[in-house]
């Protein structure tokens, strides 16, 4: 089975802080699958030539810088040419335990569920309650060009004219209604009030379902009907048996972003939009059995997210401004073990241990930083054996994390080595040559990056 990263950036660049969770991501899926390739652009293949990190191939021909205008893009390029089965992990996550992708009998297998939906909704009534938040919140565009002057006539009983009101009024151009009303029954009638759960439905339209409407036109029905919210997996992790099917699947999910490529490329979310729910939903149309698989979430290895953030104002990369407790919720799953060697394995039995068996209140358990000094009694920390990083690679208190996680992996050298490479470069950027992480692991362990010179 091939093992592959793929990284491109819009800037040229493999940044300091990507580097560390990368190498240290390559170095964990070494140890298990045996072999790693990674795919990049010509600078970025260029980067880890330099910086001499242990890939067993760089292919710099799948990709380029142009695919990273919707940074998903190049990873579905990668899936496309693919012709043998394999194992895609993205950069920034770590596989502390070894998956054993066997165990859970699936041609295509992802990390877990994207985002939850109220439970009980039925897919007509989810999708009609997407329609409804999306149209109710869109903006209105241009007012004083659309503003429009009506007069409203009132009659009396006898049909006479009673009175004459001048009204003042936005035209406001809300997309699509004639398609939803003529060509898609499946989506009911406006209804504008009495909408509920409308905060559930907040990250679901601003990452997918208010792209999907918005391009409703350019989508055709028999996509339409397998787009199913409810089962979209977050790809972070990609494992496909069946490489001839899904490369069908990639292939027909790009030309539906270069149709679409000017507004998808605008969108916050537009990767998520083009890779985890129109690819899913392409897989669903072009593979039966994967789309039996999502009724009891067969195609995912977790059925929660691994690993969460818990206090959205500790949302800031810098620990100077972090409000201790620091606090993740880890999924509490029980692997099994190796009997040769102790390591621990997540397979499809610890999926069943964790949902099935064990009370809801002991399926997770809280990761609590107390303090700075605090932090370093996490350098042991597994998360359970799976931690995506996502926008938390950014944050110093996880950048010591994974410096000390791949220093004790890789060597003293290495790390200087990282920092002397970028020294040279962030100085012609006016950049600071040593990181908010850096800093923060030299306070923590008296490590010098520099060992003739202390920047610090």
């Amino acid at each position: 089975m091939k093992v592959a990263h793929t990284y491109v950036d819009k800037h040229s660049m493999i940044w300091k802080e990507n580097l560390y969770v990368q190498y240290l991501s390559l170095v964990l899926a070494k140890k298990h699958y045996g072999n790693i390739t990674f795919y990049g652009d010509e600078t970025a293949c260029e980067q880890i030539r330099e910086l001499e990190l242990p890939y067993d191939e760089i292919n710099d021909r799948i990709v380029k810088r142009d695919d990273a205008d919707t940074w998903s893009v190049p990873k579905i390029k990668v899936y496309e040419s693919m012709k043998e089965p394999f194992l895609h992990i993205d950069t920034d996550t770590l596989l502390f335990s070894k998956i054993e992708l066997d165990t859970y009998q699936q041609d295509f297998l992802f990390s877990h569920i994207d985002m939850f939906t109220p439970e009980g909704n039925k897919k007509d009534e989810l999708m009609k309650e997407l329609y409804q938040y999306y149209f109710c919140n869109i903006p209105k565009v241009n007012e004083e060009k659309n503003k429009k002057t009506t007069f409203m006539i009132t009659m009396d009983g006898d049909e006479n004219v009673k009175d004459v009101v001048k009204r003042e009024h936005y035209d406001v151009n809300y997309p699509f209604r004639s398609f939803v009303g003529e060509q898609h029954s499946q989506i009911p009638s406006i209804v504008l009030q009495g909408l509920s759960n409308l905060d559930e439905f907040f990250y679901m339209n601003k990452t997918y379902s208010k792209l999907f409407f918005e391009l409703m036109e350019n989508i055709n029905k028999t996509i339409f009907d397998n787009t199913h919210f409810q089962s979209i997996p977050n790809m972070n992790i990609v494992y496909v048996k069946n490489p001839e099917v899904f490369s069908k699947v990639c292939e027909e999910t790009l030309k539906h972003y270069d149709k679409n490529k000017e507004k998808i490329d605008k969108e916050e979310f537009g990767s998520c939009y083009i890779e985890q729910l129109m690819l899913h939903a392409h897989l669903r149309m072009l593979d039966k059995t994967y789309k039996k698989s999502n009724n009891k979430n067969n195609h995912v290895i977790f059925d929660d997210n691994p690993s969460i953030q818990i206090d959205p104002y500790n949302n800031i990369p810098e620990i100077d401004k972090v409000q201790f407790p620091f606090r993740l919720r880890i999924l509490n799953q029980t692997h099994l073990t190796c009997g040769c060697c102790d390591e621990k394995m997540i397979t499809k039995l610890s999926k069943f241990n964790n949902f099935y068996n064990v009370p809801m209140d002991q399926k997770f358990k809280e990761l609590s930083i107390e303090s700075v000094e605090d932090i370093s009694n996490f350098f042991e920390e597994d998360f359970n054996g799976f931690l995506h990083v996502s926008y938390l690679k950014w944050y110093d208190i996880i950048q010591a994390i994974v410096i000390d996680k791949l220093r004790k992996l890789v060597g003293d050298d290495e790390i200087r080595k990282i920092n002397s490479y970028y020294v040279k470069r962030y100085e012609k950027m006016n950049l600071p040559a040593i990181s908010g992480g850096e800093k923060l692991y030299s306070k923590l362990t008296g490590f010098k990056f520099n060992e003739i010179k202390d920047i610090l």
